[in-house]
């Protein structure tokens, strides 16, 4: 089960989150860990400077 939240890279999104909001690398790998998104990556995602459109795609997918 552990594997499935945030395809066990819960450190490596939030990295991610905190570099790197706006890149289309970061959105990537976060659509790939979806729908297993934990609330702490969706938090930070929805308060980064991630744009409107990734913010809406990641969590309409959620």
């Amino acid at each position: 089960m552990y594997n499935l939240v945030d395809g066990g890279k819960s450190s490596y999104l939030l990295g991610l989150i905190a570099s790197q909001p706006t890149s289309s690398f970061t959105f990537n790998e976060l659509m790939d860990a979806l729908p297993y998104l934990s609330d702490a990556v969706l938090t930070n995602y929805i308060y980064s400077k991630a744009s409107n459109n990734y913010l809406k795609d990641v969590l309409d997918t959620k």
